[in-house]
């Protein structure tokens, strides 16, 4: 298989796609599957990559399942459609780093920024978040070289948790005071109550840099505010 082969064969990747419905995304799974088993078999050593980020985290599995069995939706009740309540989920499911924007080459593949679209409209549909803080352990993928002063504005959903006894020992944490009133924060965990008390902060939140400590070697707490746009 030649690089031409691959790239004729990935083209429908970057192509528009419309997902009005759960019949349309799990079409698209399937293909984007027989992509990657084409390419991909178990065995083979290093992996083809198509330049698309973290679109094979919608090959895991959670899509297909949501869809199967979407009877216990506790999104149902605060007034979502059937794939808003669907990606949501998948959202808070192992599918999540598919929507990190800034993970992903330029262009982005169109069902991504579909998807995100769809995310963005349920979690406007959520209640927002009404507490005095919230925190973040970082991830290998977040950025944690901060100046004080500085504006933060990821163009992706920013999950925090509401419990602030999650602490973790080492590496970075993010310590957010959102703003009081109007603030783009969305509990989660209001309508689908986890342990983690997830808060989500809708896409372009900008936030900016009031403080960074440093209580230990290889800690570091960077304290944010939430800006109004």
């Amino acid at each position: 298989m030649t690089e031409e082969d691959i790239i004729k064969d990935a083209r429908f990747i970057f192509e528009s796609v419309q997902i009005d419905k759960p019949s349309d995304l799990v079409a698209f799974i399937e293909r984007y599957r027989k992509l990657d088993e084409k390419y991909n078999p178990f065995w083979l050593e290093p992996q083809v990559y198509f330049h698309d980020g973290n679109l094979r985290y919608i090959c895991k599995g959670d899509f297909e399942m949501l869809i199967d069995d979407n009877t216990d939706n506790p999104f149902a009740e605060v007034g979502l459609s059937e794939m808003e309540s669907i990606v949501l989920r998948s959202f808070v499911m192992r599918t999540s780093p598919l929507y990190r924007l800034d993970l992903y080459e330029n262009p982005v593949p169109p069902i991504v920024i579909t998807l995100c679209n769809i995310l963005d409209s349920a979690l406007n549909k959520l209640p927002r978040y009404m507490g005095e803080s919230l925190t973040r352990a970082c991830a290998e993928d977040d950025k944690s070289d901060f100046q004080i002063g500085e504006m933060f504005i990821p163009n992706y959903a920013l999950t925090t948790t509401a419990d602030m006894t999650w602490v973790c020992e080492e590496g970075a944490q993010y310590i957010i005071t959102p703003l009081k009133e109007n603030t783009r924060a969305r509990a989660i965990y209001k309508v689908n109550d986890t342990t983690e008390k997830q808060v989500t902060f809708l896409r372009d939140t900008p936030f900016v840099v009031k403080d960074i400590k440093h209580p230990r070697p290889n800690k570091t707490e960077i304290y944010f505010e939430e800006v109004k746009l």
